[in-house]
């Protein structure tokens, strides 16, 4: 599960105990993560890799998918919870004769999906995807209330 958190730079704070946490957990997590072995994750579908930018008025989400149709995507959002799923159809060769046989076949279908939890500044009712060229954008607008007033305040 993923949350929407202000950085600084590109960073996360950082406090002591993440620190210490990161320090002590990673070696674990990479031990135990069977791409680390060069085996294939059991029972799992890979993680939708994704950019999440922030403008003035909004939040965009970029989900990379090349080459699925929009059939493929489902987003929920449930209660502050946003789920974007995705669900590969095996591919169907309309040129392959029942006598072809597959040298090799790389291509495999997936699923694969992210969760994400809104704040209460994100606009749920105005929430926007669209799908081109290969990525999946997610706009998020801020309430009115949320976004940021820039504005000359005048000396008197």
């Amino acid at each position: 599960m993923t949350n929407l958190i202000q950085t600084q730079n590109g960073q996360r704070p950082g406090n002591l105990g993440g620190m210490v946490d990161q320090l002590i957990s990673k070696p674990f997590d990479l031990f135990f993560d069977d791409a680390f072995w060069g085996l294939k994750p059991v029972g799992r579908g890979s993680r939708l890799p994704v950019n999440i930018r922030q403008f003035d008025n909004h939040y965009e989400i970029q989900f990379a998918a090349p080459g699925l149709s929009r059939d493929a995507f489902n987003i929920r959002l449930e209660g502050m919870t946003l789920t974007v799923s995705l669900e590969q159809k095996a591919q169907e060769d309309a040129e392959a004769s029942s006598s072809a046989n597959w040298i090799t076949q790389e291509f495999q279908p997936q699923t694969s999906s992210r969760i994400f939890t809104l704040d209460d500044t994100i606009d749920t009712s105005a929430i926007g995807a669209r799908y081109q060229e290969g990525i999946l954008y997610l706009s998020l607008p801020l309430k009115e209330q949320a976004r940021p007033v820039n504005r000359q305040i005048n000396v008197e």
